[in-house]
């Protein structure tokens, strides 16, 4: 191996501009994201103001739990079966 006089700064390329302009156009998709992500949010509580979601979870135990929600009145329920749910859908719209 043969050591030479040159600085060993003078053989790294460093471009200071690049790696600049690399952040700043990363923190642009990250706000264009974010934006994305807020309008998508605004329009689907727009559009689907008036739709019921029904999900299922687990409670502690591992029982099955059915969990329905009216997006419209702002009423929410976690039942034990189907038939509550239906009971529960039924009188949301008998009122």
């Amino acid at each position: 191996m043969k050591l030479t006089d040159r600085p060993i700064f003078n053989s790294i390329p460093l471009d200071v501009n690049s790696a600049f302009e690399r952040r700043r156009s990363r923190a642009g998709e990250n706000i264009y994201n974010f934006a994305v992500q807020i309008a998508r949010g605004l329009f689907k509580s727009l559009a689907g103001g008036n739709e019921i979601e029904i999900w299922q979870s687990r409670d502690r135990h591992g029982n099955l739990l059915w969990n329905v929600r009216d997006r419209l009145s702002g009423r929410s329920a976690q039942l034990d079966s189907e038939r509550e749910v239906r009971i529960w859908l039924e009188e949301r719209y008998h009122r």
